[in-house]
């Protein structure tokens, strides 16, 4: 019995956040958007929302349903949508104190920078923007 809840443990353990795959963005684990992003040289977008926040629903219905926001996210990014509530380790992992948090990465997983907040598409596109340029 305690080697079946070990092992159930372990399974619920390794199951990795499969990103929404609602355009803008991908049906893709968080380690293969690492892989996607490697092979298309291309950054990480990851929207970290909750189904109750308020500010994430807005998100969706403004910015990451505009045009400009979904062709520079199709130039420049593999884009995850994923619920920080119930992937915990994932929202652990990058330190998630607030919702909607949008994390930009590298294709090694290391952050580059992050919105908090929401953001309509020209705020979201010059501070994406201004970041991709720090980062070099």
């Amino acid at each position: 019995m305690a080697l079946a809840l070990g092992f159930a443990a372990l399974a619920a353990c390794s199951r990795e956040a499969r990103s929404s795959g609602e355009a803008p963005f991908r049906p893709l684990t968080f380690d293969e958007a690492c892989a996607k992003a490697k092979k298309d040289k291309k950054i990480i977008v990851l929207d970290l929302y909750a189904s109750w926040c308020g500010p994430c629903a807005m998100l969706d219905r403004t910015t990451w349903a505009d045009s400009d926001v979904r062709d520079w996210l199709a130039s420049h990014a593999v884009a995850l949508k994923i619920d920080g509530d119930k992937h915990r380790a994932l929202a652990e992992r990058f330190e998630l104190r607030a919702f909607p948090t949008i994390v930009f990465a590298w294709h090694t997983g290391a952050e580059i920078g992050r919105i908090v907040g929401y953001r309509d598409a020209q705020q979201f596109l010059a501070e994406a923007k201004a970041m991709l340029e720090r980062a070099g």
